[in-house]
Formats: structure tokens, C-alpha cells, sequence
């Protein structure tokens, strides 16, 4: 078991996070799972592998008005399918560990209040990946642009440099 030091997290709101793109979330309540309490999650990013498969189990086939079958989508099962897979883990206070996803059944079993922050350390991770994913699109911009900002007007037009 991994532990995470200060110089490679960063706190908020009780989640940390990680250098290694995971958030370690303490658990108020805990969750009793045999005869271990974990006290921590550990969460992940979701790879398309797992948001393909959370997809699959939101996906309910229905009979529409006219007959005809039609494939809807829940968006509570979708959000519930996505946080199970992205509980990679759950750390007990004596260093035992569960690995994840959890079961439905394991899921429901947690405290509104920790069911609150895992989903609040999942936002923590959305944020960075979208941090991240706007880095690297501007990044591409100026490598794009060249990095010569002596070629563009004020305006961010391209300028001809071979104007007198």
C-alpha cells in the first residue's frame, strides 16, 4: 500500500489528491465490509473501457407509447455505474485493503455523508482532467501558431512580414 506525502498532494476539501491522478477520500462513516471498516477510498480517473461498460448497465430496453422497443438511458444509474468503477480501491485503518469497483450492493451500504464525498473527490478529478485537457489544447494552439508572437496583430490575425 501506497501512502501519499504532502509534497505529492494536494488537500481539498478532505480528498487528496495525488500525483499519480488518484484522490484518497476519507470516509466519515466508514463502510463495513466482512469484519473490516474502511475508512478511505481511493479513486481514479475512468478509462472508455470502464465509461463504456457504466454506459451498458444505464441502458434499459422499454416499450415506447407505440409498441416498439426503444433503448433509454438512466442518468442516476449511469452516475452510480461510473462511481463504483471509479473506487479503486477501499483502505482499512489497520492497512487492509478491498479492491475495487464495488457492488451495487457494497455501494449503497455507505453514509449519505460518504456517498457525498466520494462524489466530491470524482468533481475533484473531473476538474484536474479538464485542467489538464485545456493545457494541452493550448498548447497546441501556440505550437501551432508557430510560438513567434512577433507574426500576429493585435487582434491574433496573421501579419505579412514581407509588408514595408
Amino acid at each position: 500500500m501506497d501512502k501519499t506525502t504532502v509534497a505529492d498532494a494536494r488537500i481539498v476539501e478532505g480528498a487528496i489528491l495525488a500525483d499519480t491522478g488518484r484522490v484518497n477520500v476519507p470516509l466519515t462513516d466508514g463502510l463495513d465490509l466482512g469484519r473490516t471498516r474502511y475508512a478511505r477510498a481511493v479513486l481514479r480517473q475512468l478509462n472508455a473501457g470502464d465509461i463504456l461498460a457504466a454506459q451498458e448497465e444505464a441502458e434499459r430496453l422499454v416499450y415506447a407509447r407505440d409498441g416498439a422497443l426503444s433503448l433509454v438511458m438512466s442518468p442516476a444509474r449511469m452516475g452510480r455505474e461510473a462511481l463504483r468503477r471509479q473506487i479503486a480501491r477501499l483502505e482499512g485503518e489497520s492497512g487492509e485493503s478491498y479492491d475495487g469497483p464495488l457492488s451495487v450492493e457494497e455501494l449503497s451500504r455507505l453514509s449519505g455523508r460518504d456517498l457525498a464525498a466520494l462524489q466530491a473527490g470524482t468533481e475533484l478529478l473531473d476538474s484536474v482532467a479538464a485542467t489538464t485537457a485545456e493545457a494541452l489544447r493550448d498548447r497546441g494552439r501556440s505550437a501551432a501558431g508557430g510560438g513567434d508572437d512577433a507574426a500576429a496583430g493585435d487582434d491574433g490575425s496573421p501579419q505579412n512580414r514581407n509588408a514595408v
